[in-house]
């Protein structure tokens, strides 16, 4: 499934990417979705990501713990 599929049934998303330009765009994509699909709920968060850096992905962790203390989902692209 993809993120825009997730943010259309109600989930919350949080896009990671290294280029920062690439995640501005997947947000505004993501958002229309959800605005789109407003009754669902929904919600995107990002954040710029080098997971090559074992401090980047501790990081991200982190930040998606503090914002929903759970993750349900886990779906990597390259």
């Amino acid at each position: 499934m993809s993120a825009k599929t997730f943010a259309a049934k109600g989930m919350k998303v949080f896009l990671a990417d290294i280029h920062a330009e690439h995640l501005e765009t997947a947000q505004k994509q993501i958002e229309a979705v959800i605005s789109e699909n407003a009754d669902m709920g929904g919600e995107v968060e990002v954040m710029v990501v080098d997971v090559s850096k074992l401090e980047d992905v501790i990081r991200m962790k982190d930040k998606v713990m503090e914002l929903w203390g759970e993750v349900s989902c886990c779906s990597t692209l390259a």
